[in-house]
């Protein structure tokens, strides 16, 4: 099954390192636990949850709950894709051997470096709120698969696996604004705008604080915006002054990562030089966010062809 799916996990990044052996999909599953199968085939192997839970921060996410595990899908996947594992219970085992109460060495031995680590969880509380109990967490991906060893006073407590899903319909609305709508109504709610720019293909921008529209003078649609104001705030829960960390984990890797020539996007915004990466997801459409700092300082929209 080739699926991209998803997982809303963050947390903040204290470096970066190489992991020593290639990982496969079979390093993020659980024997029969496998991410992007049917919950229902789950549900059919464990019975009824005890419980269900629901996390609504960007995506709306269900959480079946049994004995230490919890297993997560997207609400709106009317499939119901599994994308994430919370593992508790040393019953569960990694393709490589580790379970909860292993050692931090014996993750390093098998899995060598992790790409990330950090002592900082501020941003799991979608996860899990005790944070207290974990000395560290050491996070391996593949793509945009990952898999995270959380451990205390060096033994593992809590293994998450988790993936990313593919952008839907919504990732390309942010508050009012949906790229390739009629743009003449959302004028008329916004009132005058600070200036106008008539670009040499035709397309007009309008100009707004912290953000800008830009018009096909074609179909009269919007072609693109630029966003710099943290009250926008993206489907998957992206705002401008995140770290890179949680776009990485809101929207993966990107099509384009981390790229600093700026051509692709020049026709936008003349102003590149005061970003650093240039970060893009695309189907169909573009998604491009400007980090500078390693913090989200600009994010743009746009329909266009890829080169």
């Amino acid at each position: 099954m080739n699926r991209t799916i998803a997982f809303f996990f963050i947390f903040l990044c204290l470096g970066e390192l190489a992991v020593s052996q290639q990982l496969s999909r079979d390093d993020f599953n659980f024997g029969f636990l496998k991410l992007g199968s049917p919950i229902d085939s789950i549900v059919a192997r464990l019975g009824q949850p005890e419980t269900t839970r629901v996390n609504d921060i960007g995506h709306e996410y269900i959480g079946l709950d049994y004995p230490k595990l919890v297993i997560w899908y997207q609400v709106w996947d009317p499939e119901k894709w599994v994308c994430g594992f919370d593992i508790y219970s040393p019953s569960y085992v990694t393709r490589r051997g580790i379970k909860v109460g292993d050692s931090l060495v014996a993750i390093t031995r098998l899995y060598g470096a992790p790409h990330y680590t950090t002592k900082e969880f501020d941003w799991l509380g979608p996860y899990d709120f005790a944070f207290h109990d974990y000395s560290q967490a050491s996070m391996y991906r593949d793509g945009d698969d990952h898999l995270v060893f959380f451990t205390k006073n060096d033994l593992v407590v809590r293994i998450l696996s988790y993936c990313r899903l593919e952008m839907d319909s919504q990732d390309w609305t942010i508050g009012d604004l949906t790229l390739g709508a009629p743009i003449d109504p959302i004028l008329a709610h916004l009132g005058t705008p600070d200036t106008t720019v008539m670009r040499e293909d035709g397309c007009k921008g309008y100009y707004y604080p912290k953000f800008v529209l830009w018009k096909d003078s074609q179909t009269d649609t919007l072609c693109a915006f630029d966003i710099y104001d943290s009250a926008y705030v993206t489907y998957r829960g992206l705002r401008i002054g995140d770290p890179l960390i949680k776009v990485e984990r809101l929207y993966g890797h990107g099509d384009y990562p981390y790229t600093k020539t700026f051509d692709r996007v020049g026709p936008y915004d003349n102003t590149f030089t005061d970003y650093s990466q240039v970060y893009i997801v695309e189907q169909g459409y573009f998604f491009v966010t400007f980090m500078k700092n390693n913090k989200l300082v600009k994010m743009l929209y746009y329909i266009g062809v890829e080169e």
